[in-house]
């Protein structure tokens, strides 16, 4: 939801849940390569010692898999899900802080991104909101009455967020100014989003976050928002901003003007997030 970037920045972030998303194991006839290869990686790893690595690869062998309908590169979490079913099936003993088991979901999902806060799997895993601060990752209560207005807009293209994240990270870490402004204009609001969707304040503090956040994302990061989504960014029903990495895959958007917005965006695929239901 908010924080996607600056959490790796020690920012605050916020992740909840789309149960419209997720996977399942199956076996068939043939094995999956790409798991195969993610098997061998957890093997090689000198500090991923508390999976059934050997187990896994035999299984993978034997047509074992995952059936999902996530979206890859669309920024909700299609290689968390991965990560937490390897994770739940295979683990020789879960550790009960969250915290410990995100650091250990991120080194597996540092296969797919290079880098990884593990906040998508750690989601997928727990099935539940998780909010990640300084003091480590915790399962938190949302208001559902607060993110009724925000839902999912399907850019139509799919993306790689390796370069994003890495670029973004080393312009952070060697750019003062741009610290400064990603502090101020992208980490304060997300923050003050997180606030108040987890506390039930009020929906006007929602509103003017959300446009703030909004418009940082389109002047800074405009090149992670699809072009053809820049004629938006100044609707009076609604406003737009990155899911996950950026760079295509699904937006998020909140609607100040519900029936406005299903007729702007009536093109478009489309999910309230609560209600899983077309605009």
């Amino acid at each position: 939801m908010f924080g996607e970037h600056t959490v790796l920045y020690e920012g605050q972030a916020l992740a909840i849940p789309f149960e419209r998303f997720a996977a399942r194991w199956v076996q068939k006839a043939v094995v999956d390569q790409r798991l195969l290869d993610f098997g061998n990686y957890l093997r090689k790893s000198e500090k991923i010692n508390w999976l059934l690595t050997d187990q896994l690869l035999e299984d993978v062998t034997n047509g074992w898999q995952l059936a999902s309908n996530v979206p890859l590169g669309y920024g909700v979490g299609s290689s968390g899900t991965v990560c937490a079913a390897v994770y739940a099936r295979y683990v020789l003993e879960g550790d009960k802080d969250l915290t410990n088991t995100r650091h250990r979901l991120a080194q597996m999902e540092a296969f797919f991104h290079g880098s990884s806060s593990g906040l998508d799997p750690i989601v997928s895993l727990c099935n539940s909101p998780i909010l990640v601060d300084a003091s480590g990752c915790r399962e938190v209560a949302v208001s559902q009455d607060a993110l009724e207005p925000f839902f999912l807009l399907d850019s139509g293209q799919a993306r790689s967020s390796d370069n994003i994240i890495s670029e973004l990270k080393r312009r952070f870490e060697t750019d003062g100014e741009w610290q400064d402004l990603v502090r101020e204009a992208w980490m304060q609001p997300s923050q003050k989003l997180i606030k108040a969707v987890t506390t039930d304040q009020n929906k006007a503090t929602i509103e003017r976050q959300v446009r703030r956040l909004s418009q940082f994302q389109f002047e800074q990061l405009g090149h992670l928002i699809p072009m053809l989504f820049h004629q938006y960014k100044q609707n009076a029903g609604f406003c737009l901003k990155l899911c996950g990495a950026g760079g295509g895959g699904f937006l998020i958007g909140y609607a100040f003007d519900r029936k406005l917005t299903m007729s702007v965006l009536k093109e478009y695929k489309t999910y309230w997030l609560f209600n899983d239901s077309e605009l």
